[in-house]
């Protein structure tokens, strides 16, 4: 770890004794390199893959559930599930496969594991664009946002290429 890193780590982690709130900001997410960060929303990061680093930087800022969108034979990812264990996180794997895996259902299930979560809550993908593209989704059709709202959150959260696929899934009517 660069000594840059660990001079954020522990300003990351005397912050965050001195509050209850996650001691993330815009900034910090950027001094940590955490490629595509947003903060859609109190209490949500989201962002593309993560490293383990910035995950436990994460971690010692109060985040305690992390939801992963990537098949855990994506390069890069896979590594999750044995760094959360014993450590007190909630990590979940919702695997989305590129744009057919963007489905109402999967933005509820993502909706049920950051509902059920105690805290802030981390969401990544590869790029940050499949969480936009859910969190547009949940936004519509769990919270009952407009469309046009939904689109300019999931917009806020990440989406990026996969807006087409968003736009066409805003046109289902919603389900009884």
């Amino acid at each position: 770890m660069s000594s840059r890193a660990l001079v954020l780590l522990a300003s990351v982690l005397l912050l965050a004794a001195c509050t209850q709130a996650p001691a993330v900001d815009a900034a910090s997410l950027q001094a940590l390199s955490v490629m595509n960060a947003k903060i859609p929303a109190e209490g949500i990061v989201t962002a593309g893959q993560l490293t383990q680093t910035q995950a436990e930087v994460l971690e010692a800022s109060g985040y305690r559930t992390f939801i992963n969108l990537r098949p855990a034979d994506e390069p890069g990812t896979g590594w999750e599930e044995r760094w959360a264990e014993g450590r007190g996180i909630a990590f979940h794997r919702l695997p989305v496969a590129g744009g057919a895996g963007v489905t109402v259902e999967n933005a509820r299930t993502l909706a049920e594991l950051m509902a059920a979560a105690d805290g802030p809550v981390v969401v990544y993908c590869g790029s940050g664009n499949r969480v936009g593209a859910l969190l547009a989704l949940e936004a519509h059709f769990v919270e009952g946002r407009s469309k046009e709202d939904a689109l300019a959150y999931g917009l806020s959260a990440g989406l990026t290429k996969l807006e087409p696929r968003v736009r066409e899934l805003l046109e289902l009517p919603p389900a009884e």
